[in-house]
């Protein structure tokens, strides 16, 4: 008979380290958890529930923090509530064993919340069709489960076995829109461009300081999301020093302009943020280091895969060769605390989905664009 287990503490989860399965995501990744459980001031302890069979042996775990943070509700991008609350959140990819332990193992999720050890459970982009999607939107009650939940399209892109082979790989209009800036970058600023890859240790000072450079000035960091130096240096030493970290950045006249970083998982490269310095927006720089990403995957024998990540957009769309839906699934407790978050994120979450219908696609788009542009710093720059 399988039984469970729940390790609390860093020290716990570490004598876990000669059986920690394979998971699904670079986030359930032993050294990675730990060392944002460590770094991130949000995350109270680890959760991280562990399932054996009767000879002892682990045969699945699920991959969860204790954090205290805020909830948000969001019309568009403006944040109109955001009650602090107690979650456990499962991380993306952070559940591992067959369908029957799965099942043992979000089980004992969902009873650590009806023991009020948290307010909120949150599956962190849960596959849509997945066994553990159908269990965290099926077990709990009608009235503990998000009302206007919704899917994303996640998308990736196959990449070819070969350099030689990427730009037939490419459609039409990619091949044709990348190559046309890349070229006209290059046209423009010859010698005085370069491109740089940082995947080493000895990068990482580097790294940090010019992605840091970049990132300051760009939506992302006037929206609270992308690169953060002050967050995310110990992410970047630690990826760098065992091999998993990937980082490139675009220099003109020797200053950043633009980057694209991510992690190296199983075979395939997650997108992990991107920017650029809006005052060469026109340059559209974004382009070139995207090309040169996907030339230099090509021809790493070690991945395979190109993940955008999370979130839909249109040039994932054009690229990508495949994909499918994954969303946020959030289970609420019985505490005060829940009941008005849950309540709060129903009438904000609910209004912003009947105006998106109502708006439509195209007039949705323009809003969000707008919105990026008031805040990026400075007030100027588009997607590049």
């Amino acid at each position: 008979m399988t039984t469970v287990e729940v390790a609390r503490t860093v020290e716990d989860v570490r004598a876990l380290s000669h059986a920690w399965p394979a998971f699904g995501g670079p986030d359930a990744g032993l050294d990675l958890f730990l060392c944002l459980a460590r770094i991130r001031a949000e995350i109270v302890r680890p959760h991280v529930i562990v399932a054996r069979d009767e000879g002892g042996a682990v045969v699945g775990a699920l991959v969860a923090r204790l954090e205290d943070k805020r909830l948000p509700a969001r019309f568009g991008y403006a944040t109109i509530l955001a009650p602090r609350v107690r979650c456990l959140t499962v991380v993306c990819g952070g559940v591992a064993g067959d369908a029957t332990t799965e099942e043992r193992l979000v089980g004992e999720l969902l009873a650590a919340l009806a023991r009020r050890e948290a307010d909120v459970v949150v599956f962190h982009r849960a596959v849509v069709g997945s066994t553990v999607h159908a269990l965290a939107t099926s077990r709990p009650g009608a009235l503990a489960r998000e009302r206007f939940a919704s899917a994303e399209p996640h998308w990736v892109f196959d990449l070819p076995e070969r350099v030689e082979d990427l730009q037939a790989a490419l459609p039409r209009s990619v091949r044709e829109n990348l190559g046309r800036y890349s070229r006209r970058l290059a046209r423009q600023h010859g010698d005085r461009m370069e491109i740089r890859r940082y995947d080493a240790a000895q990068d990482a000072g580097a790294a940090v300081r010019d992605l840091e450079a970049i990132a300051a000035t760009t939506y992302q960091r006037g929206l609270g999301a992308g690169f953060d130096a002050a967050r995310d240096r110990e992410v970047v030493e630690l990826g760098l020093r065992q091999g998993w970290y990937r980082a490139w950045v675009l220099y003109l006249d020797g200053a950043p302009v633009a980057f694209e970083l991510g992690m190296v998982h199983d075979g395939t490269f997650v997108l992990g943020a991107k920017g650029y310095d809006p005052a060469h927006s026109r340059l559209h720089p974004g382009k070139a280091v995207q090309l040169r990403v996907l030339e230099d995957l090509c021809a790493d024998p070690a991945v395979r895969t190109y993940d955008f990540g999370f979130g839909d957009a249109d040039y994932k769309r054009r690229l990508a060769t495949r994909g499918w839906e994954d969303a946020d699934v959030l289970v609420y407790g019985r505490t005060a605390r829940a009941r008005l978050a849950h309540a709060g994120r129903t009438a904000v979450v609910g209004a912003d989905r009947l105006a998106r219908r109502a708006a439509g696609r195209e007039r949705v788009a323009w809003v969000k664009r707008r919105w990026r542009t008031l805040r990026t710093p400075g007030g100027a720059g588009s997607p590049a």
